[in-house]
């Protein structure tokens, strides 16, 4: 199952039983690569900042801290236009060092759930 706030990603829960062929952890590897495969273009997006409003553009000018760690922008720590690299929504004014350190975690989280039968699985595979 992949949580996800874009819909085209999301996809109904899909539940594999060991049908006597002792294979499950081979079907679940096998699955969480072609989960991979679907998702890697939206794990990479990279989309361009849209054009800001003229509301956006003024606030953005006119803000005087930086939205991520609340403090003053500086000659030595400017204002940038801090963005959504899936959307390409403008998210709000930030410090050049903040922005950059607000990089988008391009990995893709495995977690499991009731992982004790899978475990019997490879241990039964082996």
């Amino acid at each position: 199952m992949v949580v996800t706030e874009f819909e085209d990603y999301k996809q109904p829960v899909v539940v594999h039983r060991d049908n006597g062929t002792g294979n499950v952890a081979e079907i679940f590897i096998s699955m969480m690569h072609e989960e991979y495969e679907r998702l890697t273009d939206l794990i990479h997006t990279d989309e361009e900042m849209k054009p800001l409003s003229a509301a956006q553009r003024h606030a953005h000018y006119a803000a005087a801290n930086c939205y991520l760690c609340n403090e003053l922008f500086t000659e030595d720590n400017p204002r940038v236009k801090d963005h959504d690299h899936y959307t390409g929504e403008y998210i709000g004014p930030a410090h050049f060092t903040c922005n950059f350190e607000r990089q988008t975690d391009k990995h893709l989280p495995i977690i499991f759930h009731n992982f004790r039968f899978l475990e019997d699985g490879i241990r039964n595979a082996r």
